[in-house]
């Protein structure tokens, strides 16, 4: 099993692209792994043939483990023994076990070969209801969510942002591209937003980099703009689209995914007016906005129709206070208000 991040302990084994018996060559894509971040094709770092698959599609393998073997068509193989009586489970199906104090030696498996699976284990500890295994990627989501939440003093900031001039100038541009061009900016103005936490100590980044929060088909990614400060709306419109189309293609790499100082979290085009986001450690804030709606609001004694959006933010209190979260706030609301195509250019 690759290590495909610093962070990567262990990886799912989602998908053999060869079966055993089959010719390989140097390049080719030899099977998937899905860590907790993204799906990654792994390519064969040698040619030669498929002798053994040791690691089973959906199976979890820690970071270094062999996987299969792969060598000449008339090449001995090297013994591969299990230990005697031990029940055929998954490396998964065993930490779950240990987790709902389920007794391999009591289940049958499904698994291919009999082996047992994380969800016999789940349904065996469930016999009334129905257990949905959770992927690498949603069962990462929860810990590091849970850990913030557990973890980092969070408050919360919200501001209304008038985005008519938005609407009117953007051009071709997305609403989320234009709010990342304006957090860009505003970070560079607050520099203690783009800031993280760690062993006690405030660390303040260099670099700009915007984490953009995306759906993917088993979880939520979060892709990277990296120098965010420096790009143009037509750029930052550029990036965002083929880091979101690698994402759909299950492409994203661990330097697409990983580095992120700040990040943006849009739900408006869902419909969704306004909602708290959690914090994305060791980032010491994360905006979560809603769609642009129209209202009325009062300017000069007079009631207006306008488009409006909601702005909330989620900061960490140990590294900056209501003060430092109002005035980034406002630099982005500045922004977005007196936002023209010239300024994005």
């Amino acid at each position: 099993m690759p290590k495909l991040g610093p962070s990567m302990e262990e990886g799912v084994l989602v998908k053999w692209h060869k079966l055993e018996g089959q010719a390989v060559r140097a390049g080719e894509p030899l099977f998937d792994v899905e860590t907790d971040k993204t799906i990654v094709e792994v390519e064969a770092v040698a040619s030669g043939t498929l002798r053994k698959v040791l690691a089973r599609d959906g199976e979890k393998v820690p970071v270094g483990a062999v996987v299969g073997l792969l060598g000449a068509a008339d090449e001995p193989l090297p013994a591969v023994s299990r230990a005697a009586g031990a029940p055929r489970a998954s490396p998964a199906a065993r930490r779950v076990a240990r987790e709902l104090g389920v007794d391999l030696a009591s289940l049958q498996g499904t698994g291919p070969e009999g082996r047992i699976k994380a969800l016999d284990v789940e349904r065996a500890a469930t016999p009334h209801g129905t257990a949905i295994s959770l992927n690498a990627m949603r069962r990462t989501i929860g810990e590091r969510m849970t850990a913030s939440k557990q973890s980092v003093p969070h408050f919360y900031a919200a501001i209304d942002a008038d985005m008519t001039a938005v609407v009117a100038a953007r051009g071709a541009s997305s609403i989320n591209d234009v709010l990342i061009w304006a957090c860009a900016r505003a970070l560079k103005e607050h520099r203690a937003l783009n800031s993280g936490w760690s062993n006690g100590r405030i660390i303040l980044f260099e670099e700009i980099n915007i984490g953009v929060a995306m759906t993917v088909s088993n979880g939520l990614v979060a892709p990277v703009l990296r120098g965010a400060d420096g790009l143009a709306l037509s750029q930052i419109a550029e990036q965002t689209s083929a880091l979101a189309q690698k994402a759909r293609d299950k492409k994203l790499t661990a330097f697409d995914t990983e580095g992120a100082t700040f990040t943006l979290s849009n739900l408006g085009m869902f419909g969704v007016d306004w909602f708290i986001p959690i914090i994305n450690p060791p980032q010491c804030a994360i905006l979560g906005t809603g769609r642009v709606a129209e209202r009325a609001v009062v300017q000069e004694g007079k009631v207006a129709v306008r488009a409006v959006m909601s702005l909330t933010l989620a900061a960490d209190h140990r590294i900056v206070d209501g003060v430092a979260a109002g005035r980034f706030l406002g630099a982005i609301k500045k922004g977005l208000e007196e936002f023209t195509s010239t300024k994005g250019g």
